[in-house]
């Protein structure tokens, strides 16, 4: 069993500068639920999920889903910003559970 956030977890889009920025994320009005979000760096964040385990060997599989923006072909002016809707199973395997 696993317990998935409820809320949206917002990612900013990457900005390589941010990395050395020490003004911190800007996440564009959205309030993280600190339940779930633990840290943040940039465009990379650090989740907690809740997993009881009802056999031995536990695999956990959940969906990321995002929107991508393609910003390449914005510098041409005969072309638009295009953006996709992208879903990317994960599976995680948390290992055997001791007893």
């Amino acid at each position: 069993e696993v317990t998935l956030p409820k809320s949206k977890i917002y990612l900013p889009p990457r900005d390589d500068a941010a990395e050395f920025d020490e003004g911190g994320v800007d996440l564009a009005g959205h309030v993280d639920d600190r339940d779930v979000v633990i840290w943040r760096k940039s465009n990379k964040v650090g989740i907690l999920l809740k997993v009881k385990p009802a056999q031995e060997k536990v695999v956990v599989a959940f969906a990321i889903q995002y929107q991508y923006t393609n910003t390449i072909f914005a510098h041409d002016s005969k072309k638009e910003v295009r953006t996709a809707d992208i879903s990317v199973p994960v599976f995680l395997t948390l290992g055997q559970v001791s007893k």
